[in-house]
């Protein structure tokens, strides 16, 4: 196991219980509330998928069963990578790949980190069990797994969330269950003196802000601003709600942190991960945290996915990728790992909280600075309250997205949040993005053309596309430029394992 994921080992009924998660300080209260829901007989996979509606969606959870089997249960959302591999006889479980040592990368693999782009909201190719290096195999997140030492995966079943029982309160009752899971997110973070709070000028932010500072945490604030029109009310807002917070703000401009701008350090990812366009933003929000003593940056990510969507609804199916960005065989591959995806519908619903942000640089910005993000709407407690307003929503025949939130909130949420239009699209930050890095983007594919040729992409392709979008000829976010992420993604996880040539490493496949 990495040093970065913290881990708690118990004996209990003659079972190994091993429990997994980025948040150190957090980690025993979350280790005891799971363990309230032990069955009287010991742990199966049955009853291991039914204990698991109650895991927290970043977490996880190994067990070594009586019979010699191993039970894995990986929340939704977790934020650590969990691998598995049968060597000599035994299942190994590991938070780290062994890809220095052992050098033969998987093209299945990562031809899914690929084809994952035309799943909406799928970060990680969890509907795929091919890992990056070859003999590797993925733990599904969302799933609880169970493993033989000679066979390996034996079986899997989905935690859904749809799969609780439905409550039948009404609104007065979810608004109370709300204020509740939002005043525990708070008094988990209560033993730090301060925290880094990102003052977007949202709902769901401005909550995390509420919720800590109630507690006695103090707050520091990170605005991030554009000088451009559409967001002309944007700076306005934030200053209005770290005025009301009584938060010191620090402003940065955002265009110095575009996506796609070159970082001046490169994580070493297990896997490649779209968000690795955002890095140097996320970089700067961790080393300013890092630089006032700071170990937790507070943010409202996932809130749009619990409130704001309908929780009983699949998210949209996979749309299909632009034939050009690949080779004969690249496409055959993309085509399968596609089709792959498309027969486990069950991993495309919300409720198995698959669809929440992705927080694979977690693990490498706590490893290299000690600052971790942390949102309240990615906690079981907020989710499941996600899920009653959905039901509820569904019984009343009314979507309201998160006026449920403002109300619940409406005496210390400012004016300026409850009352603001709907946030100004990503569309132009984009297009302005690829015309300022167009350079450093091609840069990065084509310092590694050669493998991705060898994967299945097309360089060429791939960097015409890039320069159409330098020239805003494309310019709609996740619809025009999908294989150009996705191929920078896997680009710069290449070259950060100085994969340059195709002999720098063996292939598998």
């Amino acid at each position: 196991m990495r040093e970065a994921v913290a881990v708690r080992r118990v004996e209990h009924r003659g079972q190994t219980l091993v429990y997994l998660s980025l948040f150190d300080d957090e980690l025993d209260p979350r280790l005891e509330e799971f363990l309230m829901f032990t069955p009287g007989e010991g742990w199966s996979e049955a009853n291991l998928a039914g204990a698991a509606l109650c895991l927290e969606p970043t977490d996880a959870v190994i067990i070594a069963g009586r019979d010699e089997d191993i039970l894995v249960a990986r929340g939704g959302a977790c934020n650590f990578p969990l691998y598995w591999k049968v060597i000599a006889g035994s299942t190994v479980v590991t938070t780290a790949l062994p890809i220095d040592g052992e050098r033969r990368l998987s093209i299945a693999g990562l031809i899914d980190s690929v084809a994952v782009v035309s799943v909406t909201y799928q970060n990680e190719p969890n509907l795929s069990r091919h890992a990056p290096l070859n003999g590797w195999f993925r733990c599904r997140r969302g799933t609880v797994s169970r493993f033989s030492a000679s066979a390996g995966c034996l079986s899997e079943r989905p935690i859904d969330l749809a799969d609780s029982a439905e409550d039948k309160h009404g609104r007065d009752q979810l608004i109370g269950a709300i204020r509740l899971a939002l005043d525990k997110f708070g008094r988990r973070q209560q033993g730090r003196p301060r925290a880094l709070v990102e003052l977007s000028g949202g709902i769901d932010s401005t909550l995390a802000a509420i919720a800590v500072r109630s507690h006695g945490v103090e707050l520091h604030g990170i605005s991030i601003h554009f000088p451009y029109y559409e967001f002309r009310f944007e700076d306005n807002i934030q200053l209005a709600v770290a005025k009301s917070l009584g938060v010191v703000r620090t402003r940065r401009d955002g265009s110095s942190v575009f996506p796609y701008a070159p970082p001046d350090w490169w994580p070493r990812l297990d896997e490649p991960a779209t968000c690795i366009i955002a890095i140097k933003r996320d970089l700067m929000m961790a080393r300013l945290a890092s630089g006032e003593g700071i170990d937790r940056v507070l943010v409202g990510q996932g809130g749009d996915q619990v409130f704001s969507e309908d929780m009983l609804q699949p998210v949209p199916g996979p749309m299909p990728l632009a034939r050009g960005a690949f080779s004969a065989a690249g496409w055959g591959r993309v085509e399968s790992a596609r089709a792959l995806m498309e027969r486990f519908p069950r991993y495309l619903r919300r409720s198995t909280l698959t669809y929440l942000h992705d927080a694979r640089l977690d693990v490498a910005f706590k490893e290299y600075v000690g600052a971790i993000t942390r949102s309240p709407f990615c906690d079981i407690d907020m989710a499941r309250c996600g899920m009653f307003w959905a039901r509820l929503s569904a019984r009343d025949g009314v979507i309201e997205g998160k006026r449920i939130l403002a109300e619940a909130f409406a005496k210390e949420l400012p004016g300026v949040v409850t009352g603001r239009r709907a946030k100004v699209s990503w569309d132009g930050i984009c297009a302005r993005s690829y015309a300022q890095h167009a350079d450093s983007i091609i840069d990065e594919i084509e310092r590694v053309s050669a493998p991705l040729e060898h994967i299945g992409l097309n360089a060429r392709w791939l960097v015409r596309r890039v320069r159409e979008l330098a020239r805003w000829e494309k310019t709609t976010f996740g619809q025009d430029d999908k294989e150009v992420f996705a191929a920078y993604a896997l680009a710069t996880w290449l070259h950060s394992w100085g994969v340059e040539r195709v002999r720098d490493c063996g292939w598998g496949d």
